[in-house]
């Protein structure tokens, strides 16, 4: 034919290897796109499952916890690399309150060595009532009193829901056969401190019955701590108690402030 292009019915050698490598090239490229795809949702899957997994261990430890009162401990010991714990630090921690104990568990999670000196017989802090607390001088204004750590009076009950008391991974559940109103007594957020205490293992570490009478910075900036056996009437307490001193890196101190009381002075 005349002015029209040629048919090119059997294609040359080089011209069929051409089509063979871009076909070649567009199929790899599908192929890649389907493994990044299923890879992504392979990951996507693995990464909900863990969530989801953790999770219902989580609430199953926390519907079953007397069933697991060591399991935070090894989880705990488990997660600290060996290297973190030797390079971990000497911390005192005054007061074994709720912030008290927060913080011996974080420390300890750390890989730090804790010491936690409780002035009382129990740990608590605030929490833990005492009928002391009851006696005709409730301003606190006679400086002979016997001196009371706590404000809490009998029939008190939380100002706050349990759901938004409790820390974050270990919530403030209804005990079996306990007050399991949401704003409960006091007993009740006693009771959590302690089985807190408990199941993180903190019991081991914690000092009841010990006050700290003075902590002094050194001069390579770590802390000398001085403790005494607690006498918790100021009347009773010898001048000569024996006192133990101590050096830490590092002191963190959670006593409250609630046992001296601050009047406002109305003209």
């Amino acid at each position: 034919l005349v002015g029209s292009d040629p048919v090119v019915s059997d294609p040359s050698p080089t011209c069929q290897s051409r089509q063979t490598k871009k076909i070649l090239a567009q199929r790899r490229d599908k192929s890649s796109a389907v493994n990044t795809y299923c890879t992504s949702a392979v990951i996507s899957l693995g990464q909900s499952f863990l969530h989801f997994s953790l999770r219902q261990v989580r609430l199953h430890y926390h519907r079953t916890m007397a069933s697991f009162t060591t399991l935070p401990a090894m989880v705990i010991e488990a997660l600290v690399p060996a290297a973190r714990k030797r390079a971990g630090k000497e911390v005192a921690v005054i007061g074994a309150g709720a912030a008290g104990l927060a913080a011996g568990r974080e420390l300890r999670r750390e890989g730090h060595r804790v010491v936690v000196f409780e002035r009382g017989n129990t740990v608590g802090g605030t929490w833990v009532y005492t009928p002391e607390v009851e006696s005709p001088d409730l301003l606190g204004v006679d400086p002979n009193r016997t001196l009371v750590h706590s404000s809490v009076y009998e029939s008190l009950r939380t100002n706050l829901p349990r759901e938004v008391m409790g820390f974050l991974d270990y919530p403030f559940s209804v005990r079996p056969g306990c007050d399991g109103r949401r704003f409960p007594s006091h007993q009740e957020v006693a009771a959590y401190l302690a089985d807190f205490a408990a199941d993180f293992d903190l019991v081991r570490w914690i000092r009841l019955e010990t006050e700290v009478v003075n902590v002094v910075q050194h001069p390579d900036g770590r802390w000398l701590v001085r403790s005494r056996r607690a006498l918790l009437n100021r009347e009773c307490t010898p001048p000569s108690a024996a006192v133990i001193e101590e050096v830490f890196d590092a002191v963190v101190v959670c006593n409250g402030h609630y046992t001296e009381p601050r009047l406002a002075v109305i003209p």
